[in-house]
C-alpha cells in the first residue's frame, strides 16, 4: 500500500515492478551498475535524490511512473527459468 518504494538495483527491482510500484533507486555497489543504468537510461525509475523525492510526493508523477512498469515483470520468473531449463535439459 506504499505509494512508492526506495530501493537498490538489485533483485528487488524486479519485485518493486511487479507491484507497479514507482521507484527512487540508488546503486549500493558496482555489481548494480548494470540495472541502475538501465532503468534510469530507460525513464523506469529515478536516481534517489532530494529534487526527486520531492517530485515523486505528486499523484500524477507516481502513476505516470507505476504505468511505465504495468506489465514488464509477470511475478513468474522462478517459473521461467524452470521452464527453460526443462526445454534445454528435455
Amino acid at each position: 500500500s506504499c505509494s512508492y518504494v526506495l530501493t537498490s538495483a538489485g533483485g528487488t527491482v524486479y519485485e518493486v515492478m511487479y507491484l507497479c510500484k514507482p521507484m527512487l533507486l540508488r546503486k549500493a555497489n558496482n555489481t548494480q551498475a548494470v540495472t541502475y543504468d538501465n532503468l534510469i537510461r530507460d525513464n523506469l525509475a529515478l536516481v534517489d535524490n532530494i529534487r526527486n523525492r520531492e517530485y515523486i510526493e505528486d499523484r500524477i508523477a507516481r502513476r505516470l511512473y507505476s504505468n511505465k512498469v504495468r506489465g514488464l515483470v509477470d511475478g513468474n520468473g522462478a517459473g521461467h527459468i524452470v521452464e527453460e531449463i526443462i526445454h534445454v535439459v528435455g
